[in-house]
């Protein structure tokens, strides 16, 4: 990552510093006003007619993804607002996703090129589904990859209705082609004969990505491609948004003319905040000379850029694995009594799995697979989607024969039903999951209009809009929302994989399984092999967990586990597994309640797991990563953790021996916590807008009476060392420790807190508390010099006014890295560097 800003600072003019990617300079703002306030970044209001930017040309890269998270915020009357990102920006030329938002609800997004002066559109402008609404949180990314020819892709969507599960694309070969590195930047327009606009910034972020070769070379069979046939049902590509038509009026059509391009001019804002030094920067000019556009390549799900693929799935339909020569082949079209070969393909995948000789590759042509199965003890198989076709596991049907009925639609004859046990014990309810104010919430039930999931309510309720119920008895469902020109799904499958054998998965979507609990993930591993693979894979929309770990060695890598009922991934005894470059985001939707176990990503019983380089974000009033129950030998490095009104950024819980080391963690009740946890190394993370402490350890009156884990796992607080790690400044607490229950005082922990960075502000945290031994007391330091002389120590701390610029530098009073940290992160042993690295 080499652009990150979460607004958390406070900045009266301009936007002062990112945390990552150096110094913002403010250009063409035509007397726009800019400023960041504890969360929000604004621009505006915009004049009509007008553009404006916040670019960070310290940043330069030719490979790069950048992500955009903003609030629209239009005023009354307003006709058109457009916000967009941008890669490559050097002087005159950029390539830009543009979100175009109107007040009536309906939102566009295009792929412009800005060069020489002028902005060119390409390709087709995309409608987003949905309605866009004052005040919604909308999410742009974009990413430009090569250099001749250039490839640039983008999606946008509302927060909250689902990741697009794929993108919009063009590959450039134009002779104007942006080929050069270039700056990332936020620009915001408006049309003429509109009131101005502003928009509210909350998240941007980018990363450099480094060329690498696509998945596989190009398939190869013993069957001519010529004759395989086509599939009779595409690939869904929901929640994508449809194409907004070449007919549509000028007056309502948005244009593409008014985004600004860049020229030099140096930036004048001087707030602090965790970056480099300032450098001189790039900004946009303000030509909005229209061009014709070239003949547009296809602009619908494309081959991404050629680069180091950003964390999370490729988007469905656009991996390339090689087809082996001996491949099962599957189609939606296919007959199980066929061969299995292009031309004559299977139409099942349990059909396939169940004659899959060990070993063997199953490959899906595009389209959507109603099925759930089990992949049984003895089988050896791998299943992925054939090269750049959109494949769905889709637990969910269409329902068309809808009746009204006064104020509901009625659907009878629906015989799906499904376990409703609140816990991980079929006929169950104990353990306090389910939060009074989602009483439905272990229903696995679920309906969806045009991709967005309804909520349901008890049967017997009325629904109104938005909403549904089902009744087992008289085999029917009942939603509040008029379906007339709608699409209609429920969910009719629980699971769509047990395995019991061996699989890798990958280059697959996996959606809409009313999965109950106690089922423990839509795809689910509980078999004895273990060295299972999950790929490239899209794992969205399912009622509880999305992935079930439960045996060794397991690989995730570039998941996309998202809007899933309690959880992304649930792991217990899964013992060297390991989940990497993953997204585990937006997940709890049904609201369960944090504990007993609800989440980003949980781990429990399990040796040497690993947890990296992944983005855990915004689950809803959750924990992001969480150990617990005699976890050990546990490395959690280099992910971004942000909670959304969650207790725990990163929880070590009744576990023992770890690294914690080169997180961000943002947004928690509690930023890192060991609880009853020992033998833990917190190196080099960052924390930021946690609000009781960023770092804590706590310890209670747990403790292991297993006499097989007792000796490694104690549930013990004890040798914990803290160091080159930079600390918030809104926290209560920057460091905390304290035990509550057996009477021990922190100084008698082994603890050390040596070479962090301890920023300072007008309303200072406190440094560290530190608890005494009587259950209650806790000291309070307020300076490295303090702290050192209370305790008798010499530990090489620093505080200094709030300017986090220290992060990921070398300071000369940080701790050299030692070995095992080292190798976690990919670091030179020794190295002394204070934030992430």
């Amino acid at each position: 990552m080499n652009v990150e800003d979460r607004m958390d600072r406070w900045v009266r003019a301009g936007f002062g510093v990112a945390h990552r990617g150096g110094v913002y300079t403010i250009a063409g703002a035509h007397g726009t006003h800019f400023d960041v306030n504890r969360g929000t970044g604004v621009i505006g209001p915009v004049r009509a007619g007008t553009a404006a930017g916040a670019v960070l040309s310290s940043v330069r890269a030719t490979d790069e993804k950048v992500s955009l998270q903003f609030a629209v915020a239009f005023p009354r009357h307003a006709t058109l607002e457009r916000v967009a990102v941008q890669v490559r920006g050097t002087r005159g030329a950029a390539y830009r996703a543009v979100v175009y938002a109107r007040t009536d609800g309906r939102a566009w997004l295009a792929l412009v090129r800005a060069h020489g002066g002028h902005v060119v559109r390409l390709g087709n402008l995309h409608r987003l589904r949905g309605h866009v609404r004052h005040g919604a949180r909308m999410r742009v990314e974009l990413w430009a990859g090569g250099t001749s020819p250039v490839r640039v892709h983008a999606r946008a969507w509302v927060v909250g209705r689902g990741v697009p599960g794929s993108t919009v694309g063009y590959l450039d070969r134009s002779s104007a082609r942006v080929s050069a590195a270039g700056n990332v930047g936020i620009m915001v327009s408006t049309p003429a004969r509109s009131r101005a606009t502003a928009v509210d910034v909350s998240r941007f972020v980018g990363w450099k990505l480094r060329p690498v070769v696509k998945p596989g070379p190009p398939p190869v069979s013993t069957s001519p491609v010529s004759t395989s046939p086509a599939p009779t049902s595409p690939a869904p590509t929901s929640p994508a948004p449809s194409t907004a038509p070449s007919s549509t009026p000028a007056s309502t059509a948005p244009s593409t003319s008014t985004a600004p391009s860049t020229s030099t001019a140096p930036s004048t804002s001087t707030a602090p905040s965790t970056s480099t030094a300032p450098s001189t920067s790039t900004a946009p000019s303000t030509s909005t000379a229209p061009s014709t556009s070239p003949s547009p390549s296809p602009t619908s799900t494309i081959t991404p850029p050629p680069t180091q693929q950003p964390r999370g799935s490729m988007p469905v339909g656009t991996a390339a694995y090689p087809v082996p020569s001996n491949a099962l082949i599957v189609a939606p079209n296919g007959s199980d009594a066929n061969a299995g070969t292009l031309a004559a393909p299977m139409r099942t995948v349990k059909a396939a799995v169940a004659r899959a000789s060990f070993g063997q590759t199953i490959v899906l042509r595009a389209g959507t697979y109603n099925e759930g199965f089990m992949i049984n003890s003895g089988k050896d198989v791998t299943i992925q989607n054939y090269p750049d076709e959109a494949v769905w596991f889709d637990g969910s049907i269409p329902v068309t024969d809808w009746v009204q009925q006064g104020s509901t639609w009625v659907a009878s004859g629906w015989t799906a039903q499904f376990d409703h046990s609140a816990s991980y014990t079929t006929g169950s309810d104990a353990g306090g999951w389910v939060n009074p104010s989602y009483p439905m919430a272990a229903y696995p039930d679920q309906v969806f209009v045009d991709g967005a999931q309804l909520d349901q309510v008890a049967s017997g309720q009325t629904p109104g809009p938005g909403q549904f119920a089902v009744d087992y008895s008289q085999h029917t469902l009942t939603i509040g929302t008029d379906p007339s020109g709608h699409e209609l799904r429920a969910s009719n499958l629980s699971s769509a994989f047990v395995v019991a054998g061996r699989l890798t998965l990958r280059g697959v979507g996996v959606r809409r399984y009313a999965t109950p609990m106690p089922q423990i993930g839509t795809i689910f591993f509980g078999g004895s092999t273990g060295g299972d693979v999950v790929e490239n894979v899209v794992v969205k929309d399912n009622a509880t967990q999305g992935i079930g770990l439960g045996v060794q060695g397991c690989t995730l890598n570039h998941v996309t586990s998202v809007y899933n009922g309690l959880m992304g991934v649930a792991a217990n005894t899964a013992s060297n597994s390991i989940v990497e470059n993953s997204v585990l985001s937006f997940n709890n939707t049904q609201h369960f309640n944090p504990a007993p176990s609800a989440g980003g990503i949980k781990i429990a019983r399990s040796d040497h797991f690993v947890v990296r380089d992944n983005d855990v974000i915004d689950n809803a009033g959750v924990n992001g990563i969480w150990t617990d129950v005699t976890t050990t030998n546990f490395t959690i490095v280099h992910n971004t953790v942000i909670v959304d009104h969650g207790p725990y950024g990163i929880l070590s819980e009744l576990s023992d021996t770890g690294v914690v080391a080169g997180n961000s963690v943002i947004g928690a009740k509690y930023g890192y916590t060991a609880f009853d946890t020992g033998n833990v190394k917190v190196f080099n993370n960052v924390f930021s807008n946690n609000s009781v402490w960023d770092i804590g350890l706590s310890q209670d009156e747990r403790r292991n009476t297993d006499s097989r884990t007792s000796t490694v796992c104690p549930w013990l607080v004890r040798n914990v060392i803290v160091s080159d790690n930079v600390l918030g400044s809104n926290a209560a607490f920057q460091f905390y420790a304290l035990d509550k229950a057996s009477g021990t005082p922190a100084s008698s922990m082994n603890i050390t807190v040596a070479g962090n960075f301890f920023p300072t502000n007008s309303t200072r945290p406190v440094m560290v508390g530190w608890g005494g031994g009587d259950n209650l007391t806790v000291t309070y330091y307020r300076t490295p010099s303090a702290l050192d002389s209370g305790l008798g120590v010499d530990w090489h701390n620093a505080a200094a006014t709030l300017d986090n610029s220290v992060n990921g530098s070398a300071q000369t009073f940080a701790t050299p890295l030692p070995s095992d940290v080292a190798t976690a992160l990919d670091a030179p042993v020794g190295t002394t560097r204070v934030g992430v690295i």
